[in-house]
């Protein structure tokens, strides 16, 4: 490597777009677009705000509270919602179908999210739930540096009972939301291996992130993530059964600590470093995304689409790594802190989300040398030869990538139950609950369709509409470039 090829700029591209989610959450949104105010203020940044009310009377205070928060602060603020979308569609019909844009635009989580994608189009974003306050905290052990973790968990991580103690013993940090990003975000590796600014900690790198430092390969921090105090952004804590390394040891720890996670979805998650992770993992509540070059779409699944889109990404993106900003941001949503009835959930039904990522998973592209581009047509490829097949291979097929992310799960449970595992008694009496529970879901066929495709007469019936949504997604997917090429310049709803 020779650092003086290698750009030594402290920071990266600045991040010009704010792209702000919402629906039918007028309190919230006003909330949080104030918090921004501070980040944004001096700045040649936009926001754009994205409303997927389908309450009119939402929308339209939406749209009010917005405008004069936008004359007051002396802000560009750019509101999307029916009309605007509507116009947006119509521009870009001679780009994109209209039955795929419907699919890829559609008001909610993903929809949204890929508006604002599409609008910021060249530029570094920052993607916001409207649920989020952008006031920035810190944990005390802070310290301004680089740690280059690879397959580590390196962020402080607690679990709480209320909201508020879920930020006790926090510093609140004066730090600009954007500036600490940009740190990271769109940098490649060498670039922050010549930073003689902070110090980079390679030792935890693993051999992919430690070519990326050197310049074997190019590797490009494409995602970025806020820490989180406050609501986990979790519909139950099943997923915690499966905790490995740092996890397992902290919920282990003591049955208290097990059982407020479990029972309360109040946590903090932080690191208190910059971190580089090869980890795929994506959580869209407060997340940057260089979108200077193409990134794939967030899929319209409903539930853990930024974890789809999160796997999608580097799938289709070799280069691509993720980076964690040692600053917390509250979480501050309008659920109970409680979980409430611990059911078991994840173990009586499949989700749309939960397919899509064994798909992804179980893909092997032809060739590792291919660009982001091609990779997604080959994946796209893939994903309609999939639903091409006749009724029987199809539902083999679907039924096989379900049964066979399962089967790891009961396997991971078998060695809980092994001594050396150390798992306490009352984690191995959930795993058995979850373990009898999945075995009794695995004898129904209709465990097999997704929750939101069935239609509760057949799994037949469910069956065609799974294939109807691989479909459209393949189609998606192969458009998604020269969407996402052309527009920027297509669309004009200022």
């Amino acid at each position: 490597m020779n650092p003086r090829n290698v750009n030594k700029d402290e920071d990266g591209t600045p991040i010009t777009t704010i792209g702000v989610t919402t629906a039918d959450r007028p309190e919230p949104l006003v909330r949080c677009l104030r918090s921004l105010i501070p980040q944004v203020r001096g700045r040649a940044v936009r926001i754009i705000v994205v409303d997927g009310s389908k309450v009119a009377r939402n929308e339209s205070l939406n749209r009010s509270n917005v405008k004069s928060i936008a004359r007051s602060a002396d802000l560009e603020i750019t509101y999307i919602a029916r009309s605007e979308r509507q116009a947006i569609r119509k521009a870009l019909r001679s780009v994109c179908p209209g039955r795929l844009l419907d699919f890829a635009l559609t008001p909610g989580a993903s929809g949204n999210r890929n508006t604002a994608i599409l609008l910021g189009g060249g530029e570094n974003v920052l993607l916001v739930d409207d649920d989020v306050v952008c006031d920035l905290w810190k944990v005390r052990s802070f310290r301004n540096a680089i740690d280059v973790c690879g397959h580590v968990e390196r962020r402080e991580i607690a679990f709480f009972k209320t909201r508020a103690s879920a930020r006790r013993g926090m510093i609140h940090a004066t730090t600009n939301l954007l500036d600490a990003h940009r740190v990271l975000l769109g940098r490649s590796l060498e670039s922050l291996s010549a930073n003689d600014t902070r110090r980079v900690d390679t030792t935890r790198a693993c051999r992919f992130l430690v070519e990326g430092l050197t310049g074997v390969r190019r590797v490009v921090v494409r995602t970025t993530f806020s820490g989180l105090t406050g609501d986990a952004g979790a519909s139950n804590p099943e997923r915690l059964l499966f905790g490995t390394r740092k996890w397992k040891e902290l919920l282990q720890s003591s049955r208290d600590v097990y059982d407020t996670a479990f029972t309360y979805r109040e946590v903090r998650r932080v690191a208190s470093r910059y971190l580089v992770t090869h980890d795929s993992g994506c959580m869209g509540f407060c997340m940057g995304l260089a979108n200077t070059a193409m990134v794939p779409p967030f899929l319209p699944t409903g539930r853990n689409e930024d974890g789809l889109f999160g796997l999608t990404l580097t799938a289709v993106d070799r280069t691509a790594v993720g980076g964690h900003v040692p600053y917390a941001v509250l979480h501050d949503s309008t659920r109970p802190a409680g979980y409430g009835k611990y059911a078991f959930v994840s173990a009586t039904q499949t989700r749309v989300a939960d397919l899509m990522i064994h798909l992804v998973n179980s893909w092997t592209p032809s060739t590792k040398a291919a660009g982001p581009r091609q990779r997604l047509a080959r994946l796209a490829n893939w994903l309609g030869d999939l639903a091409d097949l006749d009724d029987a291979e199809f539902a083999r097929m679907i039924v096989g990538a379900i049964f066979n992310a399962r089967q790891r799960e009961l396997t991971a449970i078998a060695e809980a139950f092994r001594p050396e595992s150390n798992y306490p008694d009352y984690w191995q009496r959930d795993l058995r609950r979850y373990r009898d529970t999945l075995w009794k879901s695995l004898r129904k066929p209709e465990f097999f369709v997704p929750v939101e495709l069935t239609d509760g007469r057949s799994p037949t019936l469910g069956l065609r509409k799974v294939r109807q949504f691989i479909r459209l997604s393949s189609e998606l997917l192969q458009v998604w470039p020269t969407l996402w090429a052309d527009a920027r310049r297509q669309v004009n709803v200022v």
